[in-house]
């Protein structure tokens, strides 16, 4: 089966959100997309990202290995990126790989707006 999948970006104060869209399937399948526009974002001095990973319903170990790659060069950039709307299957992977020590994950859009845009 053929996933679709897009990424729609929008602004809220300082932030940039990228919602993660899954058409026809709830597979991430972002084939390098993804961080390639979090390192132009980056690039364009847009360094608070959020990522919205609500229709998100299963990874592979590429995919996470890319949304992993993308947190890195918001940090090296000076700048942070976080996740919302992570489901369990994912919160699980994060947890199990320790990664939850160090990306944030937040339950809203709200909250993680809000954390962000008082920050760096």
């Amino acid at each position: 089966m053929t996933h679709w999948n897009r990424i729609a970006e929008r602004t809220v104060d300082d932030v940039v959100i990228l919602d993660l869209l899954v058409e026809g399937a709830s597979r991430l399948d972002m084939s390098g997309r993804l961080l390639s526009r979090i390192e132009q974002l980056i690039g364009d001095r847009h360094i608070k990202i959020l990522v919205n990973l609500h229709e998100v319903r299963h990874v592979d170990s590429d995919d996470f290995g890319e949304l992993v790659r993308g947190f890195n060069a918001a940090r090296q950039a000076g700048g942070r990126l976080a996740f919302y709307g992570v489901g369990a299957r994912m919160r699980d992977l994060l947890v199990a790989t320790k990664l939850d020590d160090y990306i944030p994950v937040f339950d809203s859009e709200h909250e993680a707006v809000r954390n962000l845009a008082t920050s760096v």
